[in-house]
């Protein structure tokens, strides 16, 4: 019996919660020195997947909610962001580093690895709007025994 198979065993409610599958980052992380290539980058994302996201600017002390339609706001020192495509297959997380800001691009993958697992989760913002989330976790080696650890986790859009 599979892991997941376990899980929906124990706890048949969260049957959507838990699923067999994988994220993976694509091949390069890309690092911007400019702000003003760091907000185009942010834009070019959200306009041409047509996603949504939230952004931390030192401009406002709330997060900017964004949507492809929200117009382009490059006012203020980006902190972090996240993103999602429409289809909510692929995130982007933006995050300042040291010389510059990082932008890394996670995607959902098959996987036939059974202790690959997507959790989601629901967590709920300062301005009250709930954020859909999954936690990839994968078998790891720890001291030489095989344990399921968190590996990378994702934005997946806001949801009633």
């Amino acid at each position: 019996m599979s892991i997941i198979e376990i899980i929906k065993n124990l706890q048949p409610e969260k049957e959507k919660v838990f699923r067999q599958s994988a994220l993976t980052t694509e091949a390069k992380v890309v690092e911007f020195n400019s702000l003003e290539e760091a907000h185009k980058r942010i834009k070019k994302f959200v306009q041409e997947e047509k996603g949504e996201g939230w952004l931390c600017t030192t401009a406002q002390q709330q997060v900017l909610e964004l949507k492809a339609v929200s117009p382009e706001n490059t006012s203020g020192f980006i902190i972090c962001g996240e993103f999602v495509n429409d289809s909510k297959s692929k995130s982007m997380h933006v995050q300042k580093v040291k010389g510059g800001w990082e932008f890394v691009v996670l995607e959902e993958i098959k996987s036939s690895r059974e202790t690959d697992i997507l959790v989601e989760h629901t967590v709920i913002g300062r301005n009250g709007k709930k954020m859909q989330y999954q936690v990839f976790w994968a078998e790891t080696s720890v001291a030489g025994d095989p344990e399921l650890r968190p590996m990378a986790y994702r934005f997946c859009g806001f949801t009633n």
